[in-house]
């Protein structure tokens, strides 16, 4: 995922008086930068777009507020591409900063073979275990097979995901193709990348001045009362 990008489209560059449109680069593209503007009064997640010493837009506020972190963890200012087509303009930024994580579905396997174990589970959600049995990974609720899964289905993060005998959920549902019911695995969606957290280095602190240095080895002075006190005025 990280090596993926997506397409975000420039807002608000009717605005700027786009330099794309009086440079005639319609259709090509451009370094650009997306800076962060956090002191803006109507968003404080927004994002500028820059090309050169020109701002040429924002993001919407939607985009803003998914890449915002990301750019603050970046240092507040993005390097990336630009492309103006057909009067509207798109940046890059990496996928994994606008992605959404989705549950996924595998349908499990022969389930035309466990249409009574189907029947009696009904339609609808149930809970269910993936077990592997040798080189079989069985479907089972209660106890009871109801199907299987194929290891060509699974790549290894969902089998780790769905492995190891833990309850999974399952939906039973009537199929539209052929008669009888089906089964489908819903797995969890896996968790949204963070943006790392930006270190920035705390500021030098003075050393504490020394105390000042006291005779060593000299007797303590002595602890005078009022009487002594007046002594040492007057000499009586």
């Amino acid at each position: 995922m990280v090596d993926q990008t997506e397409a975000l489209r420039v807002v608000g560059d009717e605005y700027f008086a786009s330099p794309f449109k009086k440079a005639g680069l319609d259709g090509k593209t451009v370094q650009a930068r997306l800076v962060r503007d956090p002191n803006n009064r109507h968003d404080r997640n927004a994002v500028g777009v820059h090309v050169g010493k020109h701002q040429v837009g924002f993001l919407s506020s939607t985009r803003a507020q998914k890449v915002a972190k990301w750019i603050d963890a970046a240092g507040g200012v993005f390097e990336t591409t630009l492309t103006h087509r057909g009067g509207g303009a798109d940046v890059l930024v990496p996928a994994e900063w606008v992605y959404v994580p989705r549950k996924g579905r595998i349908n499990v396997q022969q389930t035309t073979k466990h249409q009574e174990a189907l029947a009696e589970l009904g339609v609808g959600s149930h809970k269910c275990k993936v077990v592997r049995n040798g080189e079989h990974i069985h479907v089972e609720v209660g106890g009871v097979l109801i199907g299987k899964l194929y290891p060509n289905q699974l790549d290894e993060a969902t089998l780790q995901r769905v492995d190891h005998n833990r309850q999974q959920d399952l939906l039973v549902a009537e199929s539209d193709h052929r008669k009888g019911l089906y089964a489908t695995i819903i797995t969890p969606a896996p968790k949204a990348p963070r943006p790392p957290t930006l270190h920035v280095p705390l500021p030098a602190t003075a050393p504490a001045e020394p105390a000042p240095p006291t005779a060593t080895g000299s007797p303590a002075a002595p602890v005078l009362g009022i009487k002594g006190f007046i002594k040492s005025l007057f000499g009586k």
